[in-house]
């Protein structure tokens, strides 16, 4: 008789195994997306509970929020930009206030994640756009395909600059935008 076994070494009877392998499915829920034909999504459901998480109190809540919204980040335009105020907040040295601003950065990182784009899947046989942006304290960039009015987004992605490259000029961060995005985009 034939018997699998799960990655742990465990036999699987018949309903573990048929609850763990789908067939001709239109869409797939993966690591908290869901990736159907047309693109990547956010998990709903994953989103229903990051709606629920209520304004953190201490340093180690707000590092808990920024990881958890990190993940979602290539879903979110100028993530880095948007969450600068509770990465500050989050740095060793920092004073604990939570202020109005940080309430309203706190807030709009929630709406973005309730309302994510849809990813585009890459197609290598067609060309790719990619458009940077730097400010006196973050790197965008976006991941595109298409022409004009069609253009897809692929992915985005964003940081924030340390304390050297804030020194740099604006020719220099943009250019730096550029070499940062080819690199984090490369594969």
């Amino acid at each position: 008789m034939y018997s699998e076994t799960s990655s742990y070494g465990h036999p699987l009877n018949g309903q573990e195994w048929s609850n763990r392998c789908h067939f001709a499915f239109s869409r797939v829920k993966y690591l908290g997306l869901w990736i159907p034909s047309r693109g990547i999504e956010v998990d709903p459901d994953k989103l229903t509970a990051v709606q629920k998480i209520p304004p953190p109190r201490n340093v180690k809540q707000v590092q808990s929020i920024l990881q958890t919204c990190s993940w979602y980040r290539k879903f979110i335009p100028n993530f880095s930009e948007i969450a600068r105020p509770l990465s500050n907040l989050a740095k060793k040295k920092a004073v604990w206030t939570w202020t109005e601003s940080e309430q309203n950065v706190f807030t709009t990182l929630k709406n973005c994640l309730v309302s994510p784009v849809i990813l585009s899947h890459a197609d290598f046989t067609k060309p790719f756009v990619l458009r940077t942006d730097a400010s006196n304290y973050a790197l965008g960039a976006v991941l595109l395909q298409g022409h004009d009015m069609e253009e897809h987004p692929i992915e985005y992605a964003s940081r924030l600059l340390n304390s050297a490259e804030r020194n740099y000029a604006t020719t220099e961060r943009e250019a730096l935008a550029v070499v940062w995005a080819l690199n984090k985009f490369r594969s």
